[in-house]
């Protein structure tokens, strides 16, 4: 979104907002605007732009995204994982927070995740190395885009040592595998579950201290409580055969 304004003279557009494509849906601009893209010069649509079709648009707007800060802009940006049809929608008002730092989406299709924190987590804990060898910071959750919340904790820490990875899904699949966030927050609650049972130090929140094994098996417990969970739903919202209709 942008508004025009002049600077010495000279015409320009000053962006007020932008968002960006979350990892999981970045396509190349061939193949997701080919007629768009292949209508003049790339040079010459960055330049001065071109139209796109109602069918490229509708692929477009369909987009998952997130908003980014933009220079000069001193409004609050929401952390929220949406369509990009409902984020060029008129922005709701905000309340001031009353909770900790929460980050929000639409209900739909989710992915369970668990980070990981790379870089030398002893130092991290302050505590002797041997102490906690062979263990490593995990936060376990779930969002329809593991990369996007991963940057999203990530620009919480000063830039240094200390990068947050997607341990699992080693492999994102798309479209998410779960339906709804009821569905994921039974794979959630399966892993913290796990987690706690199977002797992990809990850190706060959904941040915890745990070995290898553990960790692997916490994955594998969430998934087998989301997926039955998937069934479970699906059943419930099945549609009723011809001798069921009434």
């Amino acid at each position: 979104m942008n508004r025009r304004l002049e600077v010495n003279g000279l015409n320009a557009v000053e962006v007020t907002r932008a968002w960006k494509v979350i990892p999981e849906q970045w396509k190349s601009v061939e193949e997701l605007l080919p007629t768009a893209y292949s209508s003049a010069h790339p040079e010459f649509i960055g330049g001065y732009g071109v139209p796109i079709n109602k069918g490229e648009a509708k692929k477009l707007l369909s987009l998952e995204v997130v908003e980014v800060p933009v220079y000069r802009q001193h409004r609050q940006v929401a952390d929220t994982i949406q369509p990009l049809a409902i984020a060029l929608g008129p922005s709701p008002a905000v309340r001031p927070s009353q909770t900790p730092y929460v980050v929000s989406e639409q209900d739909g299709p989710k992915h369970l995740y668990i980070l990981e924190l790379k870089g030398d987590i002893a130092a991290y804990l302050g505590r002797p190395l041997q102490e906690i060898e062979g263990r490593s910071i995990i936060k376990v959750g779930f969002s329809k885009s593991p990369l996007t919340r991963r940057d999203q904790i990530q620009s919480a820490y000063p830039r240094g040592q200390f990068e947050w990875s997607v341990l699992f899904p080693k492999t994102i699949p798309d479209p998410p595998p779960f339906s709804n966030a009821e569905v994921a927050i039974a794979g959630e609650d399966a892993m913290k579950h796990r987690l706690v049972t199977g002797g992990a130090e809990l850190l706060g929140g959904e941040f915890f201290l745990a070995e290898e094994a553990l960790i692997y098996n916490t994955w594998t417990a969430g998934n087998f409580a989301s997926n039955a969970a998937n069934l479970q739903h699906s059943t419930r919202h099945e549609p009723l055969s011809k001798n069921e209709d009434s």
